[in-house]
Order: structure tokens, then sequence, then C-alpha cells
């Protein structure tokens, strides 16, 4: 009889303790979001932020709750993050929790402070992919879903996409204020994507190399194989000195081109009163394109022109009595400043 007494007493303190550890274990995420949310607040009386905000996202990461999110905004605050503090405020006021409710009128008011301090810039156009950099850091990537919020102040835009010239903004953004910019990315060249890729430094000159077409020796042949012949090498030393005109002519627009794309991205030029960069310098960007396409029809017809000389001036058929034939091209630059190439043959 006593040892069923004792072994009835020991299970009901099992059971008794296995009850406490049970409610223990659900009370702990509650409890110690509390004590981490307390010792953070006692932080921030003693000046340190940083440890503050560090132990309210702990108790965020733990609960997931609103107060906890809320104090996240105030550390934010205090240690100038106003993006963040925005961030962390603006979804701990959408709730309806209890400790929210009760501390609203406090945290709204901070959530002035911090509007007061941020901005949004608002990004319309662009191509879709394109990776967004404010201040060197990426912040997002095109189409927006709405737009950015960043710190009051001067803020640098960069935007990137393989495929097209990088464009780079300064972008003033007013406290409480919306900015909006016009992007319009401008499709890169076969040769700005080649000097991209084999890392050519930005603005590196462009030379245009002399080309000389040798003599060709040809054996003896009749009057009416000489005509043909003669015809041949005439033919494709105008064929490729018309190719090498081309591509001069060529290089020529594309570095208009590149003047009118700095026009483009020049704010001084372009940010005028209210009016947007399309507005002012629409023009200059429509420039941009018409030289760019251009230049690209130049390069392939000089290309093709060129080679077809050449495989003209292979297949002629060779006489002793050959004339010289020579075809010099060199760069040259006019009174206007704009690039062209010169050529002079002997046939």
């Amino acid at each position: 009889m006593l040892l069923s007494s004792r072994w009835l007493a020991s299970v009901a303190f099992g059971l008794v303790f296995i009850s406490s550890m049970s409610a223990s274990a659900q009370r702990t995420p509650s409890q110690g979001a509390d004590e981490l949310i307390a010792r953070g607040v006692a932080a921030r009386e003693a000046g340190r932020d940083d440890e503050a905000l560090a132990l309210f996202s702990e108790a965020w990461q733990n609960t997931r709750s609103p107060r906890a999110r809320a104090q996240m905004g105030l550390a934010a605050q205090a240690l100038g993050r106003w993006v963040e503090a925005s961030e962390y405020l603006e979804e701990s006021l959408r709730t309806q929790d209890p400790w929210i409710a009760r501390n609203r009128a406090a945290l709204e008011r901070a959530m002035q402070t911090v509007q007061q301090n941020t901005g949004r810039i608002e990004l319309r156009g662009g191509v879709d992919g394109a990776r967004v950099f404010v201040n060197d850091r990426h912040v997002a990537t095109l189409p927006l879903s709405a737009p950015l919020r960043v710190r009051a102040g001067t803020a640098h835009l960069r935007i990137e996409r393989e495929g097209y010239l990088q464009l780079v903004r300064t972008v003033e953004v007013r406290g409480g204020g919306l900015a909006r910019e016009e992007i319009e990315l401008v499709a890169a060249t076969p040769a700005e994507r080649s000097a991209s890729r084999a890392d050519v430094p930005a603005g590196a000159p462009v030379v245009a190399a002399t080309t000389t077409q040798r003599p060709v020796e040809r054996p003896a042949t009749t009057r009416r194989e000489r005509s043909g012949s003669r015809g041949l090498v005439v033919g494709g030393a105008v064929a490729v000195g018309v190719g090498a005109a081309a591509i001069g002519a060529g290089v020529g627009l594309q570095l208009a081109r590149e003047d009118a794309v700095r026009e483009w991205n020049d704010d001084a030029r372009c940010l005028v009163g209210s009016a947007t960069r399309m507005q002012t310098c629409g023009p200059s960007i429509e420039r941009a394109n018409t030289l760019g396409a251009a230049a690209i029809g130049l390069f392939v017809a000089g290309g093709v022109a060129a080679a077809a000389g050449a495989v003209m001036l292979v297949v002629a058929p060779r006489r002793t009595e050959q004339p010289r034939v020579a075809l010099s091209c060199a760069p040259s630059l006019d009174r206007a400043g704009s690039m062209g190439a010169v050529c002079a043959g002997q046939f």
C-alpha cells in the first residue's frame, strides 16, 4: 500500500512537471521578446541606439510583433537611417495591434519627422530587367511597382542593362516630395558592345589606320584579257576605297552620336524649370538614335564594299605589263570638327 502511494505521488509530480514545462515553452517566445524589447529600451535610454536596434530586430524575428517593428523604426530614426525608419514605422502603423493603438499618436509624430527627411523617386520608362542603383547601392529592378523611397537631398541614380549604354543622373529629392524621372536607355552599337566586352576605357580615342593596296604583277595577256583585267583591278580598287571612306564616315557619325548622348545626360542642359528631360532634350536622343543607325549602316556597307573590292583584286588575271595600283586612306577632321576619311589612289 505504501509503494502504491509513492508510485501515485511520482506520477502526479511528473504530470505537473510536464504541464509546467509545456506552459513555460508556450510562453517563452513572447516573454523572450518582451525581455529583448525591455533591454532595447534600456539601451536607447543609455544612448546605445545600435545595440537597441539589434535587440529590437531579434525580438521581431522571434515574434513578428508590430510593437517590435515600431521600436525598430524609432531606433533607426535615432540613428539617422531614414529610409529604414520609414519602412518599419509604416508597416507597424498599418496594423491594429493594441500596443500600436495606445501609442499611435507618438508613432505618427515620429513618422512625420521621418517623412521630412525622405522623399520618393518615380521612374518612368526604361527597359525591363534594368538594374537601378541609388548612391551606388542596388535598390530595385525595372519595372517598379511603386516609387523608390530615398533619403532627402542629392541622390546619385545609375541604371544598367546589358546591351544598353549606362544611364547616370543626379536627382534632387525634397523632403516629403516626389521626383519624377523619364528613363530612356540608348541601345549600344556593336562597336560599343565589343569595346565593353574588351574592357576598353570609356572615351578611348578611335584610331583609323592607313591602308595601302600594293601593286599586283600580272602575266602577258591578249588585249581583251588586259582590258577585262584592268577593269577588275580598277573596280576592286574603287570598291576598297569606297568601303574605307564609308567606314571613316561611320566613325565620324559614331563620334557625333556620342556627343548627342552626352547632351541627353547633361542635367544642367536638360533639366530646366519644370520641363522634363524629354521635353528639353528630346531632339538630342532622337539625333543619337538616328546617327547610331546611320553609323551601323555605313560600317556594314563599307565592310561589304571593301570585301568585294578585295575579292575583285584577288581574282583579277595577272599579266606582266601591269599599271601600278595604290590606294591609301587616312582619317581627317574638318573645320566643323566632324571626323571623316581622305583617300588617294593611283591606277
